[in-house]
């Protein structure tokens, strides 16, 4: 054991990478069919693979931290409260209005149930471990100007529109998004509502508590912010494949690999962000949900993809991103 946490605490990076893919993987693969043929049971063990990225970067950081500290178990508590409620409230409107679930008792305690691991996450920025409280810090406490807060939860919605409004000018079709199921019961506007939120689970507090909160800072202090991007980026991509080919969120091939490519230009743009932003986790958290709530509702255009590509450039020279940036104190 010793050995396995010496190597662990020499090597965190690959460390959080293996422990990762091995959490969400094996879960997935082993609740995957049951999932999938309704069983709601299944329920809590899909979004426990969904947190992998989250729960491992903060056992990794409890262990290369671990000494405790004093903490307000009452607010830890409090914390956690108030995180399980909406969390299992979501999860369950999800359940019912998206995924075609009958509001039965099962679905609200399995949903409850599943709304237990992000209320643990939010509780976890009051833990008494030190490195677990530096981890989450910027959650508390964010950091940077607030306007890089409203442009990460406006800037994939803007790029969407006007890329629509630029292709429909030019006398070009756009092909409409399929809506979520829950448009036809509460309205767009109730959709995308319940998308953002739901969004904010898994999106913010696990992949972005795990992926830019965690692997991203020691991948930077490595190689400069562009290199790192990109090394992020392979396996912030492949960690999808289980859940899209063929799994609870399954697509084509085809669609798997167009959006692998695509996801390169976005590690950029989340990690300009986080730099901007002096190391937020805060602002990729928002950013995140922010941007998968636009896709989902909103067409994806050529014109769209240029203007992504036109930020994605600006960003690169603008902050010089092949540059390594100055060691972390």
């Amino acid at each position: 054991m010793s050995r396995a946490v010496e190597w662990v605490r020499r090597h965190p990076t690959p460390a959080f990478f293996l422990f990762t893919y091995a959490w969400s993987w094996t879960l997935w693969k082993a609740f995957d069919r049951l999932y999938l043929g309704g069983n709601v049971l299944a329920l809590p063990f899909i979004m426990l693979g969904m947190f992998g990225p989250g729960l491992v970067g903060l056992g990794l950081s409890a262990a290369l931290d671990p000494d405790p500290n004093l903490s307000d178990r009452r607010r830890v508590a409090l914390a956690f409260a108030v995180a399980w409620l909406p969390a299992a409230l979501l999860i369950t409107l999800d359940q019912v209005l998206n995924e075609g679930r009958s509001a039965r008792l099962s679905t609200v305690a399995m949903s409850a149930m599943a709304g237990l691991i992000p209320a643990v996450v939010v509780a976890s920025a009051f833990s008494g471990v030190p490195g677990i409280r530096r981890h989450l810090a910027t959650i508390r406490r964010p950091t940077g100007h607030a306007g890089y807060y409203a442009l990460a939860i406006s800037l994939f919605a803007a790029i969407w529109l006007i890329g629509v409004a630029v292709t429909r000018e030019l006398g070009s079709p756009v092909q409409p998004r399929t809506l979520p199921p829950a448009a036809a019961s509460i309205g767009i506007v109730g959709a995308v509502v319940l998308r953002f939120f739901y969004n904010v689970m898994p999106n913010a507090l696990s992949e972005e508590v795990g992926w830019r909160g965690f692997a991203l800072p020691r991948l930077q202090d490595r190689y400069s912010p562009l290199a790192a991007s990109l090394v992020l980026w392979v396996f912030w991509a492949i960690w999808h494949g289980p859940a899209y080919l063929g799994g609870f969120v399954a697509q084509s091939l085809e669609d798997t690999l167009v959006e692998w490519v695509l996801v390169l230009p976005v590690a950029i743009v989340f990690t300009w962000f986080y730099n901007r932003t002096k190391g937020s986790l805060l602002v990729v958290a928002l950013l995140h949900p922010a941007m998968n709530t636009a896709t989902q509702f909103l067409p994806i255009t050529l014109a769209g993809l240029g203007l992504l590509l036109a930020f994605v450039a600006f960003a690169i020279v603008r902050d010089r991103m092949w540059r390594r940036l100055p060691v972390r104190p």
